[in-house]
């Protein structure tokens, strides 16, 4: 088994560490930081402006959001931890997807024995057109669809649990997306007859 190549390995290591600052300042980084260093009050991360944008995006007209206990969501402010993460785990992959898909396709291409780099660029370009693609078919088509299709609601305005409403949301976003570059994989797994998916570095 051939050892990693030293200058891809280095790509992985620093795609890494770009994906998890990202995924830090999503998760942590004020959204108004003047107020957060001057008001003395704390502010939603950035991650809760995409979370509330989605939900006015998707949320059908007269749908209202639970918390539980009765408590209705007011402009985002009352998300849990959990579902703040698992938002800021979803967007630093969608707006990363392009260095992962570079190095992935890299590292399918030199494993396949392949060297033009043009070949790369083309299934990055390709397979992250793809992936948005997906993403933005699935905000403003396939959740609202598919909430609307659930068996208590059938279109009719509704009171839905928070927590469900965002991991359905952000469920479907991410199976739509990795589906629409996943032709892409394939064709570059194929076209070079490449292992690499099946190794660990």
């Amino acid at each position: 088994m051939r050892a990693p190549h030293p200058v891809a390995a280095r790509r992985v290591k620093v795609v890494l560490c770009s994906l998890s600052a990202l995924f830090l300042v999503l998760f942590a980084f004020p959204a108004n930081l003047q107020s957060f260093l001057f008001g003395g009050a704390s502010d939603v991360p950035l991650a809760s402006l995409f979370m509330t944008w989605l939900r006015n995006q998707v949320l059908p007209p007269g749908w209202i959001l639970n918390m539980g206990n009765g408590i209705s969501e007011l402009g985002g402010q009352l998300q849990p931890v959990v579902l703040l993460g698992e938002a800021s785990l979803v967007l630093t992959l969608i707006i990363g997807y392009p260095l992962i898909a570079f190095v992935l396709f890299e590292r399918i291409v030199r494993s396949g024995g392949g060297r033009p780099r043009r070949m790369v660029y083309a299934l990055t370009s390709l397979a992250s057109a793809a992936f948005f693609g997906g993403v933005l078919f699935g905000v403003f088509f396939m959740i609202k669809f598919y909430i609307e299709s659930l068996p208590p609601y059938f279109g009719a305005a509704a009171a839905l649990d928070s927590g469900s409403f965002y991991l359905a949301g952000l469920g479907v976003v991410s199976i739509l997306a990795l589906v629409s570059t996943l032709p892409f994989v394939l064709l570059g797994v194929s076209r070079f007859r490449s292992s690499a998916l099946l190794r660990i570095p």
